[in-house]
């Protein structure tokens, strides 16, 4: 970025914070009168903690990590901020009301703020999934499925600690898998994050999202391989894992989908030469069909993530209308299904509202 688009950004990112900062101000008229200087001091304070998480050349992992969680969250306030004084700002166009004003200008994204925070350090388990198939050979499976859990500047060892405790202490899967963005872009893990995973004694599936291809994928894998996690990679032919008679087929993320299509046709192809009509499972990042597409598709269940199940203001819309599949199970003919997984981590800021940090557990039951 040249020295002109870092001008253009300080400008805008200079009119948004004014914008909500007099807006602020004005709800609170009971407190000393701060002057124009004042303010200006405030919104520069402001705009560099708006950008901040950017501050990757602090060698530091622990005080990045900290600046970084400050920056985003602060970034998640205000964005709600802008949402609701626009939405005040249109309203009072129509309505002149005292209230409605402090609302729209402060309570109502305030409140929603701190509540969408609360709400992702919160870990819920979904209602578990059962799946039936006939004409199959496979053995009954339960799959404990994961996704996007963004360990990096946020999530980091604790978090991996607890998702753990509550495989082990409530779930009691017969294996698992993670389909992507196991990472952030944000830093790289550490091994000794991986640690509580140790006591973890079934297969761990893993295939690489969006944000791990922002990262340095050798560090990456190195790490990774030092672990229990089953890295399914298809450039080392490694991508198809045979657990209880059903294929588990991973695909790495990659930017062209349609690659990613062929490439599954082609794997589909390997595994049912066998002719052993065992279940097939796919385990990819992003939910790269629709319902009506996977009928020509011979796999049984698409396992995925990466939308977040929309994971706050205004993500939930922008997820809801721009792309095919949202968030939970998607039948065709109640034969072949999608689940799309609401993930554990979050992106961009560390927020959740109409959506949680999700673990499921998907019962594949064969109906002889």
């Amino acid at each position: 970025m040249n020295y002109k688009n870092y001008i253009i950004l300080f400008i805008i990112l200079f009119l948004i914070h004014l914008f909500v900062v007099n807006n602020i101000i004005k709800e609170f008229l009971f407190l000393p009168k701060i002057n124009y200087f004042h303010r200006f001091i405030l919104i520069l304070f402001l705009i560099f903690i708006s950008i901040s998480f950017n501050l990757s050349f602090i060698k530091n992992s622990k005080i990045y990590s900290k600046i970084y969680f400050i920056s985003t969250l602060y970034l998640g306030f205000l964005i709600h901020f802008i949402i609701f004084q626009i939405i005040n700002l249109i309203i009072s166009l129509i309505i002149k009301n005292i209230f409605l004003n402090f609302c729209f200008n402060f309570f109502f994204p305030f409140v929603i703020s701190i509540y969408s925070y609360y709400n992702s350090t919160r870990i819920y388990i979904e209602k578990e999934i059962n799946l039936k198939f006939k004409d199959k050979k496979f053995k009954n499976t339960k799959i404990c499925h994961l996704s996007d859990l963004h360990l990096g500047c946020i999530y980091q060892k604790n978090f991996v600690t607890n998702i753990t405790n509550i495989i082990i202490n409530n779930l009691n899967p017969d294996i698992i898998v993670i389909t992507g963005d196991l990472c952030d872009m944000s830093l790289l893990p550490e091994l000794n994050w991986f640690d509580s995973f140790k006591q973890i004694k079934i297969p761990i599936l893993y295939i690489t999202g969006n944000h791990e291809d922002r990262l340095d994928k050798q560090k990456l894998f190195e790490v990774i391989s030092k672990t229990n996690i089953i890295h399914l990679n298809r450039e080392n032919k490694k991508n198809i894992f045979k657990f209880n008679d059903i294929n588990f087929i991973g695909f790495d993320f990659d930017i062209n989908s349609n690659k990613i299509i062929e490439n599954i046709k082609t794997d589909l192809k390997i595994v049912n030469k066998e002719n052993n009509n065992n279940l097939n499972i796919i385990l990819n990042h992003i939910p790269i069909l629709s319902v009506n597409e996977i009928k020509d598709f011979d796999f049984d269940l698409f396992l995925c993530g990466h939308t977040h199940g929309g994971q706050g203001i205004p993500l939930n819309i922008i997820t809801f209308f721009g792309l095919k599949l949202y968030k939970g199970l998607y039948s065709y003919l109640n034969k072949k299904y999608i689940y799309v997984n609401q993930g554990l981590g979050t992106s961009l800021f560390p927020m959740r509202f109409l959506s949680n940090s999700s673990i499921s557990l998907i019962n594949v039951i064969n109906e002889k």
